[in-house]
């Protein structure tokens, strides 16, 4: 019942070697396709930030446009005002001017003047 342990079914030094190479062939081919997946990922990632930034440009210059176009129709309105109250300025000068003489008349009729 005694003796030294046996080893049955080993593998020799060759038989190793090549279960060696073919584990480092196999970490090579997972490690390329992890590259290959990183960077197609990168590839993507960077597609997408230009797609926003220039989304984002183009929203801006929406904006900008939208309100250049904004304040040429207040800057028009406004002028359309001055012109109207200019117009309407006269013309309601010339209303007072009306009331004024009547009112004067009116006036007139309660004090005389001397």
């Amino acid at each position: 019942m005694g003796g030294s342990p046996s080893i049955s079914g080993g593998m020799t030094q060759a038989e190793y070697q090549a279960q060696l190479n073919e584990q480092r062939a196999y970490n090579e081919r997972q490690e390329k396709q992890m590259r290959e997946f990183y960077e197609q990922q990168l590839l993507k990632q960077e597609e997408i930030a230009r797609q926003t930034a220039q989304k984002a440009a183009q929203k801006e210059k929406s904006e900008i446009a939208e309100v250049e176009r904004a304040e040429e129709m207040l800057q028009e309105e406004a002028a359309a005002q001055s012109g109207q109250e200019q117009t309407e300025g006269s013309s309601q000068d010339e209303d007072e001017d009306a009331f004024d003489f009547y009112g004067s008349l009116y006036q007139g009729l309660e004090e005389r003047p001397e």
